[in-house]
């Protein structure tokens, strides 16, 4: 039985956002099946800026032309990896960026398109990989 009330429920006056938010809400849900496997924070974000450290989830909803930072590869420490669940509901395409001295996918950065999921996991020194 997957756990229940991981986000609570938010009334939005936009359809299409409430619709986004229950996809995102049942995805974290069935995720979080196996022990607590993916309960870590969620980030919703609007604006150009940092993921912060330690977030499992982000969930973009922003305007045109923003730029989101992911946090440094090593962030939780030496040889610690983290994997990242993006998910852009926003209109938009979003920018995604690692930290200086880090690369995703061996460059500069990535785009997300809009109601597109990324996931990201980086190796806990330099290095970010999305799937593909």
């Amino acid at each position: 039985m997957p756990r229940r009330g991981l986000l609570t429920t938010d009334q939005v006056a936009d359809p299409t956002v409430q619709r986004n938010f229950e996809r995102v809400r049942g995805a974290i849900e069935r995720l979080a099946l196996d022990d607590d496997m993916a309960s870590g924070p969620i980030s919703n974000l609007i604006a150009t800026g940092n993921i912060p450290p330690g977030v499992s989830f982000v969930v973009f909803g922003g305007g045109a032309s923003q730029t989101l930072t992911l946090p440094p590869a090593n962030a939780l420490g030496p040889s610690t990896g983290l994997a990242l669940i993006f998910l852009n509901t926003s209109p938009n395409t979003v920018t995604i960026i690692p930290s200086r001295g880090d690369s995703v996918n061996g460059t500069t950065s990535m785009t997300v398109a809009t109601n597109v999921l990324a996931i990201l996991a980086c190796d806990g020194v330099s290095k970010w990989l999305r799937n593909v």
